[in-house]
């Protein structure tokens, strides 16, 4: 029998029983309501039963949350006639802040997405936001799609091996997929995916803007294991700055608490820090003047497997050295270029970190830093590319 046929049958089984066991879970959500639904936290549960489609726009850029739409907001002078659609209130909030047309995306159910896909021409989808009676019903309707930053986290890619078949023929339905580096083109390629590099459009409008002093020592988007490592390695500051910005600032009392005999002061501005002072931020919005002013950044969220860091080129484009633990999988094409290029190194133990809190000396110069982000800028032709699916 002939390969792709088997595909395509495959495909139809594994489709069949993923609609039947979407609406068993969606039986069952509305049996068990009452216990969330005056919950903040899953409010946008409820949002996503919506069937209000509004009006018409020529795209649809549709990314999970925040993370996905940091790289589409660069994208809004790009297009005419487009809506934002997303997962979660954070990221909604977010789209609204930036003075976007959006929406939340409703869930997966046929009856739902249905109406709300064929008032667009064109979708863009960003990511890995696979959602299969979205992605099935646009081929269905003539929509095309477009998967921008498309990429495939080494966990999933186990799982999207073993449902082969179903993964190959919802990647075939896409007019285009661009993904951000090779090492993504490999991952797709491996799937049978034919895919093109485009770069990262969440990096379309990244700039260098260049470094101010080395004041402080910065420890950035900070997690419990972080804060752990960091405060056995501050022993000797006593003509350091020392600045924690934690990545969830909600968590700011516990930590005062936890490490209250390191007397920990609220950041308030730049100018006002002294020598020798420990200082924790509590509040979103600050963290480019204190990169521009850091010494070293180092960057939370890399001694924990599952997190796999957070963005090293932000403190880059200041040219802020950076220093990472040995799991940053979720930015190893940022990294591969900032050591490439001399900016930054990884460590494994509160050791090496205390080392380079005590007698670190940048090796880099600015034009190394500019290099990165020269480097990581996507196709400049991205306009047209988009505009032209």
């Amino acid at each position: 029998m002939d390969t792709r046929l088997i595909d395509y049958l495959m495909f139809s089984t594994l489709f069949i029983i993923y609609n039947f066991l979407l609406v068993i879970a969606t039986l069952i959500s509305f049996v068990i309501s009452p216990f969330f639904l005056f919950n903040k936290r899953t409010k946008d549960y409820f949002y996503r039963f919506r069937l209000n489609c509004g009006g018409r726009y020529k795209f649809l850029i549709h990314g999970a949350s925040v993370g996905e739409h940091n790289g589409t907001l660069p994208l809004k002078t790009i297009f005419e006639s487009m809506i934002y659609t997303v997962n979660t209130t954070t990221g909604f909030e977010k789209l609204k802040k930036n003075n976007v047309s959006a929406n939340y995306l409703p869930w997966d159910l046929p009856i739902l997405i249905i109406p709300y896909i064929n008032k667009v021409d064109k979708i863009i989808i960003v990511e890995s936001e696979i959602n299969p009676n979205m992605i099935f019903f646009a081929k269905i309707l003539n929509k095309k799609m477009i998967l921008i930053n498309g990429r495939i986290s080494d966990g999933n890619l186990h799982f999207y091996k073993l449902f082969g078949a179903f993964y190959k023929t919802m990647f075939h339905f896409f007019e285009k997929i661009y993904v951000s580096n090779d090492i993504e083109e490999k991952k797709f390629s491996k799937l049978g995916i034919i895919t093109e590099i485009l770069g990262n459009t969440k990096y379309t409008n990244i700039k260098y803007f260049g470094k101010q002093s080395n004041k402080v020592i910065l420890f950035a988007s900070t997690h419990i294991i972080d804060e752990e490592l960091i405060f056995r390695s501050l022993k000797n500051i006593k003509d350091k700055i020392i600045v924690i910005a934690p990545r969830h600032i909600n968590r700011v009392p516990s930590i005062l608490k936890i490490y209250q005999n390191f007397n920990l002061k609220i950041f308030t501005n730049i100018q006002s820090l002294k020598k020798g002072e420990i200082y924790i931020i509590d509040k979103m919005g600050i963290l480019n003047e204190i990169y521009a002013n850091s010494l070293f950044t180092y960057v939370g969220g890399t001694f924990n497997r599952t997190i796999g860091g957070h963005n090293p080129l932000e403190p880059i484009s200041y040219g802020s050295y950076v220093i990472s633990g040995p799991f940053y999988n979720n930015f190893k094409p940022e990294m591969g270029e900032i050591l490439k290029n001399g900016c930054g190194s990884i460590i494994h133990s509160s050791e090496e970190l205390e080392k380079h809190i005590e007698n670190f000396s940048c090796p880099s110069t600015s034009k190394n830093f500019a290099e990165i982000i020269k480097d990581i800028k996507p196709n400049l032709n991205i306009c047209k590319i988009l505009n032209n699916q």
